[in-house]
């Protein structure tokens, strides 16, 4: 990659300036205008485009509107903590099988600290795709000096394959930290989606984070786990244990599951690999210190949490579920494959599969996943269920079962 390009690109882009202080300080919050993508209007079908405010895009680059039909639902949107609209590649028009949208954040009002050391940038996001296709979303930053001639320092978020995403149209959550050395000025970020099949480039994007902090970079993803902390934190760790059999964890961001031997801290948005054994689970209840327990076995899954003052622990099902059928933009047929997770818990836990979620109190359930079904049965107490095709909440009790199926036409 060479800076003049770089440079190149800043020529054409606004700044997000942050005004000078006689005593500077690391700016704070998101540096990025419109990360989010809700600023502006978002398309409402697969064959329109919207200006994305605050970012220099092209071709086809968009903000788009969960809901629409086809596209990620308004219940992955509430997952991921997403607001009206995400970031996708757009309509095919004959230039290419990427779209990008790129800016420039001038961090210049930070220089003694920068040039003090100690300064790093994390560079977060939400990246996505539709079901079993490998269109996919990344991000970078590149900090430079003011004049784009010198590189101090950069950050990429590894795209979701489909197989990551368990065949689903769905976001995981992407994390990256470096030092920035002396002499960084702006950052360059730019964020790409990448077409691999269809008319549609659907590479997903919501929540594309920057950010300056003088705290230390989090473990790398492949670093052994840590031990168990006092009281989980709403969104950043769980505490999770082996309760029988084997169990497997992979961090966010890395290629390889660790096996769980004792009590260890897990990052919010591991994998976990319980279809051997059972793990116990302590998550942050709300954001004073309360925490909330639960049992989950026979099946794997993705551990995230809702934002908000009493978080929902989310237990997404993973593993691949081969060949789902795809509606509108080339999906393969259909599969006989399925997963299935169990859980015993008590608190505000939910499980997630392809066509419904089902929420707890105090209850034994299970949930199983097909490319054309979600059903859930309750063995003891009761769930809500949320079928997302039909976009209604069913209460369910011991000992029913219900199955959410897939949207036809």
């Amino acid at each position: 990659m060479t800076l003049r390009l770089v440079a190149t690109a800043a020529a054409c882009l606004p700044l997000a300036v942050f005004a000078s202080t006689a005593d500077a300080a690391l700016p704070s919050g998101n540096l990025l205008q419109n990360g989010d993508a809700e600023a502006g209007a978002g398309a409402t079908s697969d064959s329109e485009t919207q200006p994305v405010p605050g970012w220099n895009t092209f071709p086809n680059f968009t903000a788009v509107v969960y809901g629409t039909s086809s596209f990620p639902s308004t219940a992955e949107s509430a997952g991921i903590g997403g607001g009206r609209n995400f970031f996708a590649g757009g309509p095919d028009n004959g230039s290419g099988d990427f779209a990008i949208a790129q800016q420039i954040v001038d961090i210049s009002a930070a220089a003694p600290e920068i040039d003090a050391g100690g300064v790093r940038a994390t560079l977060s996001g939400d990246l996505g795709g539709f079901e079993t296709q490998d269109d996919s979303a990344t991000a970078t930053a590149i900090f430079s000096d003011n004049q784009a001639q010198q590189v101090n320092g950069t950050l990429s978020l590894d795209p979701p394959t489909a197989e990551q995403r368990g065949g689903r149209t769905t976001f995981l959550h992407r994390s990256a930290c470096t030092d920035i050395t002396p002499g960084a000025r702006q950052a360059f970020v730019q964020v790409v989606m990448q077409r691999t099949s269809g008319a549609y480039n659907d590479g997903y994007a919501d929540n594309v984070d920057l950010r300056l902090s003088n705290a230390p970079c989090p473990a790398a993803p492949d670093e052994p786990l840590p031990p168990p902390v006092e009281t989980p934190i709403a969104g950043v760790n769980a505490n999770a244990q082996v309760g029988r059999g084997r169990i497997f964890v992979k961090r966010p961001g890395s290629d390889q599951f660790q096996e769980l031997r004792d009590a260890r801290s897990i990052p919010v948005g591991s994998e976990v690999d319980a279809t051997k054994g059972t793990v116990e689970l302590e998550t942050a209840s709300n954001n004073t210190g309360g925490s909330q327990t639960g049992k989950f076995f026979d099946g794997a899954f993705v551990m995230t949490q809702t934002s908000g003052a009493r978080p929902i622990t989310d237990l997404t099902l993973s593993g691949r579920l081969d060949k789902c059928s795809g509606r509108a933009k080339g999906g393969a047929g259909a599969a006989r494959s399925s997963r299935r997770l169990w859980g015993n818990a008590r608190g505000r836990f939910r499980t997630r599969g392809r066509h419904a979620s089902a929420s707890v109190r105090g209850t034994l359930w299970s949930m199983r996943d097909t490319c054309s079904a979600t059903t859930v049965k309750v063995a003891r107490g009761a769930v809500v269920v949320r079928d997302f095709s039909k976009r209604k909440n069913i209460r369910l009790k011991a000992p029913k079962s219900y199955t959410a199926r897939a949207r036809r036409g």
